[in-house]
């Protein structure tokens, strides 16, 4: 009778076990097809600005064509938008502009800023803005922890500037 119930038991859990590995791999259909990405309409420009002297990561690893180390690296999905490799000062906006490549939905900004080995101990922030035609539309501020790298992803939708006016209730 003990081996039927270590049997069952055993049945049991490799079952369960089995069940569970199974419904991971299983991913749901989607119930629409996602349409084709829209360019978002207007002008836009990007700013940062950082409360640190931006410098590259001294410990970072150099890549085999000779690329310096990034001291502020941002992209916009998986293309680089900017990359400094020199010494930035704090408190001095950085603007891309235009920024090309937002689409209307959801965007994904990342963010990478370093600050010198002397802010060891202290917390950093960058300020990051998004403006459509002269007027913020994003913004947001990042913190480091203590003596480390900002490090962040800004997500964001951008309507149609039709649509965002319906949505406000102004035509």
């Amino acid at each position: 009778m003990r081996i039927m119930l270590a049997g069952l038991i055993w049945i049991v859990f490799v079952g369960g076990l089995a069940l569970y590995t199974h419904r991971q791999g299983v991913t749901p259909v989607a119930t629409e097809t996602p349409g084709e990405l829209r360019m978002a309409e207007g002008q836009y420009e990007l700013e940062i600005t950082t409360t640190f002297t931006v410098e590259p990561d001294p410990f970072a690893l150099q890549s085999d064509e000779g690329e310096k180390p990034a001291g502020l690296l941002v992209r916009l999905g998986d293309r680089e938008v900017l990359r400094k490799t020199d010494r930035l000062e704090a408190g001095i906006p950085i603007r891309v502009a235009p920024l090309f490549g937002l689409v209307e939905g959801t965007n994904e900004i990342y963010l990478e800023a370093s600050p010198p080995l002397d802010h060891i101990g202290k917390i950093n922030g960058v300020r990051v803005q998004i403006q459509r035609d002269g007027q913020a539309i994003v913004e947001q501020t990042f913190w480091s922890l203590p003596g480390g790298k900002v490090a962040d992803t800004l997500r964001f939708s951008l309507a149609a500037v039709n649509q965002k006016e319906s949505q406000d209730g102004h035509k």
